[in-house]
């Protein structure tokens, strides 16, 4: 893929030089979690898969019901980045082996193939605000919008404080359209929820549906207590997401 070259502020004041006592703005940050809005200025059709894309500090994750695609990215230092193909895990589950497995077999829809076609031909990003991201290429452009509050794809970084190892089993989530899906392992866990300003409501569904023989590790407990209880939320200005209730708070990182 061709490198990306971002448009930070000072870019877009072509010709203006700071003054010594000023110090250069800052290029503006695209990790955070997003949704395809539009490419080449046409509106996704809303009948389509929504293709989705969370952006981590050196890497991006979009996908498409089963489809998918991962790319590793770092910055230039100058307010830019360059960002490149990982072929092994490209259409792989996440943290699949390095051999890639099968995705969905219906194929790619016409627009994600033109998405995946103006993203590799994109090499240059800029943002309006904090919600609208803008990968443009010659002849080509991706419009994508911020996802609102705690929708997205999310690990959890740590429970009431105490931080998820490699003894524990990953936990992930999806957040979206209303429903909270949470995975470990073989264990899952199912709500629906709505959201009234930083205000978190839930209600559990599928509880009687059989997990894994193993039973649940004492991390997976403390994360269903917080979780349960869990009654507000917030984002970190590192688009970082924390869920928080009587029996503590839930620290949730962007996850591929």
């Amino acid at each position: 893929m061709r490198a990306f070259a971002a448009l930070g502020a000072v870019s877009l004041l072509a010709g203006c030089s700071p003054s010594p006592s000023e110090a250069p703005a800052a290029a503006p940050s695209p990790v955070g979690q997003w949704q395809v809005e539009s490419i080449d200025g046409a509106t996704v059709d809303t009948r389509q898969p929504p293709i989705f894309v969370s952006i981590g500090k050196d890497w991006a994750y979009a996908s498409s019901q089963c489809v998918w695609w991962r790319w590793s990215w770092k910055s230039d230092g100058k307010g830019g980045f360059s960002a490149t193909e990982s072929p092994f895990l490209l259409r792989s589950e996440p943290n699949a082996s390095a051999d890639p497995v099968a995705m969905c077999a219906r194929g790619l829809s016409a627009h994600e193939q033109a998405f995946e076609a103006k993203v590799q031909a994109s090499d240059a990003i800029s943002m309006a605000g904090n919600d609208d991201l803008l990968l443009k290429g010659k002849g080509s452009s991706v419009k994508l919008k911020r996802r609102p509050n705690i929708e997205g794809r999310w690990d959890v970084a740590s429970i009431n404080g105490k931080p998820i190892t490699t003894q524990d089993y990953p936990i992930h989530l999806t957040i979206a359209d209303g429903e909270i899906y949470a995975a470990s392992q073989c264990v899952w866990w199912k709500w629906k929820y709505r959201t009234t300003g930083k205000t978190l409501t839930k209600e559990r569904t599928e509880t009687d549906v059989p997990i894994c023989e193993r039973g649940r590790s004492e991390t997976e407990n403390r994360f269903e207590k917080a979780i349960e209880e869990a009654s507000s939320w917030s984002l970190g200005e590192d688009q970082s997401l924390t869920l928080k209730g009587p029996a503590g708070s839930i620290s949730l990182q962007i996850g591929p």
